[in-house]
């Protein structure tokens, strides 16, 4: 019987709170080992940012478990659960460490490496329109002693409030329009608003971080 790890992460301390984040990884996960017929030996749970591998001490434990165990699998929920670094995610090919997500199980190393750029890419468009916002409000005159962590957790509460809005229309299109590039397109016709309120200019790694954050909401 193949054998494999399991890493689930969240990115915040409330997310790990909630814990329900962390039980819809592990159910995917489990689904795919009964599924497939793997014993899931052991599971490492973090919660911590993807930027950064380094500082994520149970996904290093993970992949040393892996290169000691070589005939291990690592299994995810999503690509992005491992690492939003495409420097982590080609190390870990690199070293042969075979990782599977839940969400892609059949990737090749060449999907693998798409993916990393696209989860990377990702993370910095967040990171800019994050400052985007900040800069916005400084212009108005807001003060920001004491209230930057204020003001992240209503730029989140907008976000998730805005994916809840569109979900429907993005599963609706998603059916007829099956890959990123085609559903981009599609949504550029329909003028379908971004968080920042514009009607176009979608992107397909915009549109891909879209799906995923999507898929995640609860």
């Amino acid at each position: 019987m193949k054998k494999a790890v399991s890493y689930i992460r969240v990115s915040t301390p409330g997310q790990g709170k909630s814990g329900l984040g962390l039980l819809a990884q592990r159910a995917m996960i489990k689904a795919y080992c009964k599924a497939n017929k793997i014993l899931l030996v052991k599971e490492f749970r973090e919660v911590k940012s993807g930027e950064d591998h380094e500082k994520r001490p149970e996904v290093l434990k993970a992949v040393n478990w892996c290169l000691l165990h070589p005939e291990f699998d690592l299994l995810a929920a999503a690509q992005s659960r491992l690492g939003r670094s495409e420097f982590f995610i080609s190390s870990l090919i690199r070293q042969k460490v075979h990782f599977v997500s839940m969400d892609n199980p059949t990737a090749d190393n060449f999907q693998k490496h798409i993916q990393a750029a696209y989860d990377e890419k990702f993370l910095e468009e967040n990171r800019e329109n994050t400052k985007r916002s900040l800069q916005a409000k400084r212009d108005k005159g807001y003060k920001f002693v004491g209230n930057v962590k204020k003001l992240i957790r209503t730029l989140k509460r907008k976000k998730r409030a805005y994916l809840k809005k569109i979900r429907y229309t993005i599963r609706r299109e998603k059916k007829k329009y099956t890959t990123v590039r085609s559903l981009t397109e599609r949504l550029n016709r329909l003028g379908l608003k971004k968080l920042n309120g514009k009607k176009r200019g979608w992107q397909a790694s915009e549109v891909h971080g879209l799906l995923r954050d999507i898929s995640q909401l609860k």
